[in-house]
Formats: structure tokens, sequence, C-alpha cells
């Protein structure tokens, strides 16, 4: 039996293209127009032109952002991936102005790809990794976002 990999094809390609080529007009070659994106600390987000702005930020803060996955498996239409997020703070994130901090962090995410685009995914990383990176403090805890 044939394992289905069709799936893992286009996220690395989105991940490739979009993000390691810096190429977000491109997310709608890979990503269906009603998205679901769920992201835990970085929130919830519906459709094609909010997730580009999360992708966005992302790119701003970190402009060597690099996404490294370490292990992937597909069953039917879902994908999930272990991935080694890495990058240079060189921009604003969430508000927090730029640290020149390098990052280093764990992420899972699970995919569910319908006619060979993403419709959903559920993205999980060590933000708490991510504070302690960025505030140079192991007992610093950050708050992102601009202050109100």
């Amino acid at each position: 039996m044939a394992v289905a990999t069709d799936g893992i094809q286009v996220i690395s390609e989105f991940i490739e293209e979009c993000i390691h080529k810096r190429k977000v007009a491109r997310t709608a070659e890979y990503w269906t127009e009603d998205l679901q994106w769920y992201g835990t600390a970085f929130g919830d987000v519906t459709g094609r032109d909010a997730f580009e702005e999360i992708l966005q930020e992302y790119l701003t803060g970190f402009s060597d952002l690099h996404l490294a996955i370490k292990d992937s498996f597909q069953v039917g239409d879902r994908v999930a991936l272990r991935m080694l997020l890495s990058g240079t703070h060189d921009g604003k994130f969430y508000g927090l102005p730029a640290t020149g901090r390098n990052m280093e962090v764990d992420a899972v995410a699970v995919f569910r790809v319908n006619n060979q685009k993403i419709a959903e995914e559920w993205f999980s990383a060590d933000v708490y990794k991510l504070y302690r990176q960025l505030s140079g403090s192991p007992d610093l805890l950050l708050t992102f976002g601009d202050p109100a």
C-alpha cells in the first residue's frame, strides 16, 4: 500500500516559497481562501488575508526565519510536522522592538489538506522558550503587544 505524502509536499513547498523565500503573495497557491489557523498564544484567525498578516509579523520580526522539518507524517487529509524554528529577532515582533537576539524553538503543527491546499492548521510552539530567548533572561517573561 502506498503512503500518501501529497499533503507533506504542499506544506513543504509553502514553507520554502512563502517563508524561506519570503514570497507571502504566493500564499494563495497553498492555502484555501477560508482557511482556519489556530495559533495558541498568537491567536486564531480565519481567512487567508488574516493569516498573511500573522505570517508577515513573523517575517518582519525575524527576517531570516527558518523552519526545519524534523519529522512528518500523513494520515488521510491530516499532516503532522515537528519543526525547529530559528532566526534573529531583527525587527518588531508583536510590539517588541528588535533585540538582535537569536531564537531557536521547537514547534508542532497539524494540518488539514483539501484538494492540494491547506485548509486548517493547529500550531503550537514553545512560547515560553521564545520569551526567554528574546528577553535574554531565564526569569523574565515578556508581554507581547503594544502597551495599553
